[in-house]
C-alpha cells in the first residue's frame, strides 16, 4: 500500500544532513592530495576551495526543503512550525552561500576572474538538485547530477584552485572513481524513498525505474564501484587487504538491497566514508 500520509521530520540538524558533509570533505581531500606534489600548490587556496565547496553543499542541504513549500501535495500537510523551520533553514543556507562567496573572492584574487563562472557553475548544479523550477531530482536526474557535481566537476575545480593549472588526467580519473560511491549513496536514498516519493509526485529515478530495476541498478553500481577500486588497489600492494575488506563490507549491502528499507542508506554511507578514507590514504602511503 502506498504511503500517502507521511510527512518528513523537519529540523535544523536534519536539514543540514550532517551525514553527507564528510563525503564532500573526502572529495575535497582526495582532490588536494592528487595535486599535493605540484610545484605551484597553494595550500591556502586549495583549502579555501575545499571549504567553499563544503559550504555550497551545506547551503544546498539547508535550501533543499524549500521545494516542499512549492509542492502542493506536500505543502498542504505542513504545520506552521514546520514552515517556520523551513524558512530558518533557508536563511542558514543563504548564510552559507555568503561565506562561500567570501572564500571565492579570496581565490579569485589569486587565480583570476575565471573562478567566478566555475563557482557559479557549482552553485547552479547544487541548487538544481531539488529546487524548482529545475528540481532535477524530481525529473530522474538527481543521482547523475550529484555524481557529476561532486566528482568530475568539483574535485578538478578544487585541484585547479590549489595549483592554478588545469589538473592532469590522474585527478580526473580519481574524481570519476570517487563519484561512483557518491552516486551509490544517492541511489540508496531514492530506493528507500520510492513509496514516499511516489505518493508526493516526485518522479525520481527510482520511482521511474520501480523497485526491481532500481535494485538491479544499485547492485550493478555496487559491483562497478568495487571493480574500480580493485583496479586502484593493484597500484598499491598494501591496498589489496583494504580492498578485500571493502568487498566483505559490500556483501552486507547486497543483502540489505533486497528490499527498499531505512537501513540501506546509512549502511551505504558508512561504506562510502570508509572508501573515502582508504582513497585518501592511498595518496598518503604510496609505497
Amino acid at each position: 500500500m502506498t504511503d500517502t500520509t507521511r510527512t518528513k521530520s523537519y529540523s535544523i540538524l536534519g536539514a543540514a544532513r550532517l551525514f553527507s558533509l564528510p563525503v564532500g570533505l573526502f572529495a575535497g581531500t582526495i582532490a588536494l592530495l592528487s595535486v599535493l606534489d605540484h610545484p605551484q600548490f597553494h595550500p591556502a587556496a586549495g583549502l579555501a576551495a575545499a571549504l567553499g565547496s563544503l559550504l555550497v553543499q551545506a547551503a544546498a542541504n539547508f535550501l533543499n526543503d524549500f521545494s516542499d513549500l512549492q509542492n502542493p501535495a506536500l505543502a498542504e500537510r505542513l504545520s506552521p512550525e514546520q514552515i517556520r523551520i523551513i524558512r530558518i533553514n533557508n536563511r542558514l543556507g543563504l548564510l552559507c552561500l555568503v561565506a562561500a562567496a567570501v572564500l571565492g573572492l579570496y581565490i579569485a584574487s589569486l587565480r583570476g576572474l575565471m573562478v567566478v563562472p566555475v563557482a557559479l557553475g557549482g552553485l547552479i548544479m547544487a541548487l538544481a538538485y531539488n529546487m524548482e523550477p529545475v528540481a532535477l531530482k524530481r525529473r530522474g536526474l538527481g543521482a547523475l547530477l550529484v555524481f557529476m557535481m561532486m566528482g568530475p566537476y568539483m574535485m578538478p575545480a578544487i585541484a585547479w584552485a590549489a595549483t592554478g593549472t588545469l589538473p592532469d588526467t590522474s585527478t580526473w580519473l580519481h574524481s570519476l572513481l570517487f563519484g561512483l560511491p557518491i552516486a551509490l549513496l544517492l541511489i540508496s536514498n531514492e530506493y528507500r524513498d520510492i513509496r514516499y516519493d511516489t505518493a508526493n509526485g516526485d518522479r525520481t529515478l527510482a520511482v521511474r525505474l520501480g523497485p526491481e530495476r532500481t535494485r538491479r541498478l544499485y547492485r550493478g553500481l555496487l559491483i562497478l564501484t568495487l571493480a574500480a577500486y580493485a583496479a586502484l588497489a593493484l597500484l598499491r600492494p598494501w591496498w589489496k587487504p583494504a580492498w578485500l575488506l571493502c568487498a566483505l563490507l559490500a556483501s552486507g549491502l547486497w543483502r540489505l538491497s533486497e528490499q527498499p528499507g531505512p537501513a540501506l542508506p546509512p549502511a551505504t554511507g558508512k561504506r562510502v566514508l570508509a572508501l573515502g578514507l582508504a582513497h585518501s590514504l592511498w595518496f598518503v602511503f604510496p609505497a
